[in-house]
């Protein structure tokens, strides 16, 4: 599970490899206080397609905070999702 606090027009993403090639990716993205729970599949060095399969799930739904301007999200996922593409 991951608990993740990003600026609002900013993201924050993590990968679960030792290179971006072949690379399972999470990425949390906020914009204009809207935020996206995104799970992505990375190739090479250019910028990752949307995986074919989704492995995340929101704990609760994103909540932002007019006052800090942030906005936070509560994701799950499996340690190991199988993905190869």
């Amino acid at each position: 599970m991951f608990r993740a606090t990003v600026p609002d027009n900013s993201w924050l993403a993590i990968g679960f490899g030792n290179t971006m090639t072949n690379t399972d990716m999470i990425s949390w993205q906020v914009t204009n206080g809207v935020g996206k729970t995104r799970d992505y599949w990375s190739n090479s060095h250019s910028t990752p397609q949307l995986d074919r399969i989704s492995n995340l799930k929101d704990e609760v739904a994103p909540l932002f905070d007019a006052t800090t301007k942030t906005m936070t999200f509560v994701t799950r996922r499996p340690l190991d999702t199988g993905d190869t593409t």
